[in-house]
């Protein structure tokens, strides 16, 4: 009885072609799981201004102020960084601020005892993987603040 196969050649070419293809499958797949992750580059917000004037002034016990996330990632909350002329205060601020929107944010202060604000940095909380991270290099500063 006589058997036949296929030669070694074509299976060497069909083993390589079918490499080929499930590599490129794999990393097209990569890719996109790759671009679904929001990163800090993504990440962008900003102090609204009225007719070119920023909405953030203080009065004696908080800064009030209103924040735009204008990046394309949602920002799950805020770190800032109050420096006056006393000291320097820190805090979270458990904000949701999906990509677009604007929300007011009231920051406890005590001027009496921190001193006039000399300026005051927001760091965005974002979700990388199943964990939030702040995003240092994507914080906004503002120096002049006026009174309420």
């Amino acid at each position: 009885m006589k058997k036949k196969g296929i030669s070694p050649l074509v299976s060497t070419i069909l083993l390589i072609f079918f490499a080929i293809v499930l590599g490129g499958i794999v990393m097209s797949w990569g890719k996109s799981v790759e671009k679904s992750k929001p990163l800090c580059q993504e990440s962008s917000l900003n102090i609204v201004k009225i007719s070119g004037i920023p909405k953030i002034c203080t009065n004696l016990y908080e800064i009030e102020m209103l924040v735009e996330n204008n990046g394309n990632g949602n920002i799950l909350g805020l770190k800032a960084v109050i420096i006056g002329n006393n000291n320097i205060e820190s805090s979270e601020i458990n904000v949701n601020i999906p990509v677009g929107e604007v929300v007011k944010v009231n920051l406890p202060y005590d001027s009496q005892k921190n001193g006039k604000i000399e300026k005051v940095k927001l760091i965005p909380n974002v979700k990388i993987d199943s964990s939030k991270k702040l995003c240092p290099k994507e914080a906004f500063e503002i120096e002049s603040i006026s009174e309420c």
